[in-house]
């Protein structure tokens, strides 16, 4: 029987927004990329239908060839894109939480995994679709349940059909806190729009770096950072009178640290390179 996980949801936002703070610039880069990725076939597809429009007003037949490639085409290369940066992005925060510095090349690095990707997208919007005509709430429960499908097929390489199982069967127990989870995720990455979407190079990374430290606390990452400062070292934890070893000092906090140790107990940064 699958126990029951407790969603933090301050806890994880608060984590998410240091996670985010700690490598700001490659974040807001990578979310840029992702972003231009997507805008310039959508805007190819708007100016296509810009098109058809004022051809219909002037009368003129509908140019079925151009319909055809904005369906055919253009429409695919959307959801082909935005998969591949998505699996991107969420593989620089897995990257950062395993304690390495995000580039930008982590953004191409999502064939690997995209036509899993794809067909979980298409499943889950099937599954939405159906919940919607069923008094709306389902489409809700849907996004909570199967929240983390798409981190278990970019991190682990399920199939989309057992993602969707594990991510269940870890969320089910708590599935109206995961929904609610899901859709202040959802609020938070689209809160930038307001502020001439600029906001969203901040508002969206930000959701996809909670997505990533509630994913690490419910399924385990070996070896995962700790965004959340420790007000009291823990008594297996080193501290200062318990090691007698080489020693060096934090550069952010200044705490004394082992010489070969990767990241500092005090405040849980990076103290190696």
């Amino acid at each position: 029987m699958q126990e029951q996980v407790s969603v933090r949801l301050g806890d994880w936002i608060g984590e998410g927004w240091k996670m985010f703070v700690e490598q700001w610039k490659a974040w807001v880069i990578n979310t840029l990329g992702l972003f231009v990725a997507i805008v310039i076939p959508m805007g190819i597809f708007f100016a296509l239908f810009i098109g058809i429009s004022a051809s219909r007003r002037a009368g003129e037949p509908p140019p079925v060839g151009i319909i055809l490639t904005a369906e055919l085409v253009l429409v695919p290369t959307m959801m082909l894109l935005q998969a591949y940066f998505i699996a991107g992005l969420i593989r620089s925060g897995l990257k950062q939480l395993r304690g390495g510095r995000i580039e930008f090349a982590d953004m191409f690095t999502g064939a690997s995994c995209l036509l899993r990707l794809i067909g979980l997208y298409i499943v889950i919007g099937v599954l939405t679709i159906i919940g919607a005509l069923l008094c709306i709430v389902p489409a809700f429960l849907v996004s909570g349940l199967f929240f983390f499908a798409p981190h278990l097929v970019i991190d682990q390489g399920l199939g989309p059909i057992e993602a969707m199982r594990r991510s269940y069967e870890v969320t089910r127990n708590s599935m109206w806190w995961f929904t609610l989870f899901a859709f202040v995720i959802g609020l938070i990455a689209g809160a930038g729009s307001y502020a001439c979407y600029v906001g969203m190079l901040a508002t969206y990374p930000l959701s996809v770096a909670t997505g990533v430290i509630a994913y690490r606390d419910c399924f385990g990452i070996q070896d995962a950072r700790s965004f959340q400062a420790a007000s009291k070292p823990a008594p297996d934890i080193y501290t200062p009178a318990s090691y007698a070893g080489p020693q060096a000092i934090c550069p952010h906090c200044q705490a004394p640290v082992p010489a070969a140790g990767l990241f500092c107990p005090s405040c849980g940064k990076a103290i190696q390179q």
